[in-house]
């Protein structure tokens, strides 16, 4: 290729005096040049040329990063030195700090693409380590630590001499920017070696890394530079958290307490509240608690009689807890450490506001809350419940805002995670809680919608606070009331909410958060609830016609699809009404309300609009088929055609998605549409095949097409888990109307295939999917699966050696989940990542164990 025309193109494009005209023409030229391999040399010459400008070697510098990249094995042998040597000279001759950083990236492409061959590099960094020029040493260690994360193992035997040089060059090196990037080279080279598994090498030269970085935060804080400090304060907590082997704190893990006790200081110094290393601190914490927690829990502080470092850091967390930063750590503190050590720290200021009949703070409640998801069963079992009972009322009554909101949403957090032990042990005075909180949520949003407050785009009110705390307690605690239990409670639950959803002054958002709480508390009464479903399937029915005077509620309900209006209520009505149904039978409804709900949902799933209410719309109505398909079964069939479309559609919208809104599990009270629509979809999808026996046949082949096509990777994990459960009633059509009779030779015919089909894509997800809580659920419907297969196969040979087929694959997906689980004990015990955490820490164990649990049934059920 012709080099002046690319090196005139270079010189336009860097020079900031091109004319549009000139600018678009040269990046034609360069945008060609990048397809041909020799461009490669052209860029290495550039960064050699005597006249080129600083601007043209930087961008030279900038476009071989990616086209070394690109072309690197089209080039010979000798062409790849040239333009070896040509980087290293560039690097050597350059003073401009911009030229230079992109120089390192581009000799780290270059590296990796030599796979180890560039012999000269390491002697050539080096010497320019030792480089008069700041620029110069700062470049050679950004390269450097470029280099240990991608050479790998390659430059293995050099990590305990980069080791020392980036120590010394952290704390005594006389440039700000020489230190910043020795520091994060500290991390980038513990982080390395954990991703590689060489922990022994890691224990052996972590330790001087961490009394570095220590030495370099304390210097930052003597210096008062808080962005040194934060850069020093990341670094250590990447290599905290990159093992989980205490040796990284080198000698009786004499670096702990030090590590701990900057971090602690940093983020309780008030002065560094709005500072950029406040975070960082944080960071650090929280490593400890999530990596080393055994170790802080026994490691005392500095000072005679200051006890564990856990028990100082967790004092000022709870103290602190009216920051999001505090709170956090907090979380990972309560997941990880035992909560002998957690729960006084948390209960006590609660217990001493109730024991003196004093309201607890919001920073107290917040605390609780916080703490909640590793504790709350903990809690839930001790006798200190009925007294952290009395704190949450406390706070509820308190009439303060903040107040009240923080003891909602820490009742919300307790209900989420130790739902069943208060509903169990507490039931009394947890229901007696829970309709106050709903009786106050109502009440606040109809004060707040009549000040003229709520629903409007200006951020969430206190009062839409509160409320939606209130109603995630109440979803959950539907969840673990037994009929029975919440029986007591129903008046005054069902009152209260049908009053709030039919409340016309109320914004729309409350109105449809109580009606998703109706429905909760309606599907945990069972038919507990019929003697309130008549007077609330009527009021429901009236929502579509509220303002007008009159109307049956059947004619009304017609209307509830298409009527003008919130979008939001109309739809959590549809919902709320076929969970009664589903709930009470289909005789407690008024006649005709279940036909003219079916048509009111068959209009919502046509509904085409591409906006949230639209989608929210279309999700409920899927919901009111699937929920109604329960007491309706076979019934339901003239609707299938038409439902079972419109749930595959919305499981094809959703492959795009990515990402699930409602809390960390995917759910809240009340959804907004988006994915939540083709959760939905799964679900009634499921209902379809579970229910409604011979009628969905002819539907199958779409039907798990579409579940197929959701349990793919790229959908959000919630999706996932939804359409994986749902395959457990794959085979359900296929049962014989007389259980005793069994299958005949024609329904096994028909059903194998469908079987093989299941068994294989569960399988598949059991042995490559990467959240546990989507492979239980693949699991948990391949023992189903299996179970049915083999009452299938009893019935035909060639059933029988299908059957045998399908088993070797579901063994073979179980085993893999069992040397999967042993092989992470392994490197647990080495000192590895071993461990069952989410990405935000949260301990998955017990997902884990209950894989385990079902993959040792499915090897049992497929050796039988």
């Amino acid at each position: 290729m012709a080099t002046p025309p690319f090196a005139a193109a270079l010189a336009a494009l860097a020079s900031p005096h091109s004319t549009p005209e000139t600018r678009a023409d040269a990046e034609r030229v360069v945008t060609a040049a990048t397809e041909d391999p020799g461009v490669v040399l052209a860029l290495a010459a550039a960064l050699a040329a005597a006249e080129a400008s600083p601007a043209e070697r930087h961008l030279a510098a900038v476009l071989l990063s990616t086209a070394a990249g690109k072309h690197w094995r089209a080039l010979d042998e000798d062409a790849r030195s040239r333009v070896r040597r040509g980087v290293l000279a560039a690097l050597a001759s350059t003073e401009s700090p911009a030229e230079l950083r992109a120089l390192a990236h581009a000799a780290d492409v270059v590296a990796q693409a030599s796979a180890g061959g560039w012999t000269e590099l390491l002697p050539a960094l080096a010497d320019a380590s030792s480089s008069a020029v700041d620029a110069h040493r700062e470049a050679t260690i950004v390269l450097l630590g470029n280099l240990v994360e991608s050479m790998g193992a390659h430059l293995h035997e050099h990590h305990a001499a980069l080791a020392s040089r980036f120590a010394r060059a952290a704390s005594g090196d006389p440039c700000r920017r020489v230190r910043d990037a020795a520091v994060a080279a500290c991390a980038q080279l513990a982080t390395a070696l954990t991703e590689r598994g060489d922990f022994p090498l890691l224990a052996s030269i972590a330790p001087s890394i961490v009394a570095c970085l220590i030495d370099a935060a304390r210097n930052q804080v003597a210096a008062k530079d808080d962005d040194a400090l934060a850069a020093a304060l990341n670094a250590l907590a990447s290599v905290t958290s990159s093992c989980s082997v205490d040796a990284i704190f080198g000698d009786d893990a004499a670096l702990a307490t030090p590590a701990a006790e900057i971090a602690l200081a940093v983020a309780a110094d008030a002065t560094r509240r709005d500072g950029a290393a406040r975070g960082p601190a944080f960071e650090v914490l929280s490593a400890l608690a999530m990596k080393h927690g055994e170790l802080i829990d026994r490691t005392d502080g500095a000072g005679a009689g200051a006890g564990s470092i856990a028990a100082r850091i967790l004092a000022f967390l709870v103290a602190d807890a009216g920051s999001a930063d505090a709170r956090a750590t907090l979380r990972q503190f309560a997941l990880h450490l035992p909560p002998a050590t957690v729960l006084p720290v948390v209960v006590a200021p609660l217990l001493a506001a109730s024991d003196s009949g004093a309201v607890p703070t919001p920073g107290q409640l917040a605390a609780l809350a916080a703490a909640a998801e590793g504790c709350a069963c903990d809690v839930a079992e001790d006798d200190v419940m009925p007294r952290a009972l009395d704190a949450l009322s406390a706070g509820m009554t308190s009439g303060d805002a903040r107040t009240m909101t923080a003891a909602a949403e820490a009742f919300a957090e307790m209900a989420e995670h130790a739902g069943h032990a208060m509903t169990s042990l507490h039931e009394t005075r947890v229901g007696a809680l829970f309709v106050d909180a709903i009786r106050r949520a109502v009440a606040a949003e109809s004060a707040s919608a009549s000040e003229g407050g709520g629903g409007g785009g200006g951020g969430e009110t206190e009062a839409e606070a509160f409320a939606r705390a209130a109603h995630d307690a109440a979803a959950s605690l539907c969840d673990n009331y037994s009929n029975e239990e919440l029986a007591p409670f129903l008046e005054p639950l069902v009152s209260a909410l049908v009053t709030g959803a039919t409340n016309v002054g109320a914004c729309a958002m409350a109105r449809a958060r109580c009606l998703a709480s109706l429905a909760c508390v309606a599907r945990a009464a069972a038919f507990d609830f019929e003697p309130f479903a008549p007077g609330t399937l009527r009021a429901l029915a009236s929502l579509a016609g509220a303002e007008a005077s009159g109307g049956a509620p059947v004619d009304s309900l017609k209307r509830l699809a298409v009527v003008e209006g919130a979008a939001a209520v109309r739809a959590r009505a549809l919902a709320a009404m076929a969970t009664i149904v589903a709930a009470v039978g289909e005789d407690a409804a008024p006649a005709g309300a279940v036909d003219a709900l079916l048509d009111a949902a068959t209009k919502g799933v046509s509904d085409q609009g591409g906006d949230d209410a639209s989608s929210t719309m279309r999700e409920c109505s899927l919901r009111c088929f699937g929920r109604l398909a329960v007491v309706l079964e076979g019934r339901l069939s003239p609707w299938l055609p038409g439902a079972t479309r419109a749930a595959a559609n919305a499981l094809v919208a959703a492959r795009a998605n990515a990402s699930v809104g409602g809390g960390r599990h995917g759910r809240a009270a009340v959804t907004t549409g988006g994915v939540t629509e083709a959760q939905a979809a799964a679900e009634t999808l499921g209902a379809f095949v579970n229910s409604c026996g011979a009628s969905v046949v002819p539907l199958m082949p779409s039907i798990l097409s579409a579940l197929a096509s959701a349990v793919e990777p790229t959908n959000a994990a919630a999706l996932r888990t939804a359409a994986a459960r749902a395959f457990e009633f794959s085979l359900h059509p296929f049962d014989a109307e007389d259980p005793e009779a069994g299958p005949t030779r024609e329904t096994v015919a028909a059903a194998m295939p469908f079987a093989r089909d299941a068994l294989a894509l569960l399988s598949r997800v059991v042995t490559e999917e990467e959240e546990p809580e989507v492979a239980l659920a693949a699991a948990t419907s391949l023992e189903t699966v299996i179970e049915r297969v083999k009452r299938l196969a009893a019935v035909s040979p060639e059933a029988a050696a299908a059957a045998t087929d399908a088993a070797t694959g579901a063994r073979a997906a179980a085993q893999a989940v069992l040397d999967g689980a042993t092989a992470c004990q392994a490197e647990l015990e080495e000192g590895g990542g071993g461990g069952h955490e989410g990405g935000d820490g949260e301990d998955t164990g017990t997902v884990f164990m209950d894989l385990e649990d079902e993959a040792r049934r499915i090897v049992k059920l497929c050796e039988k």
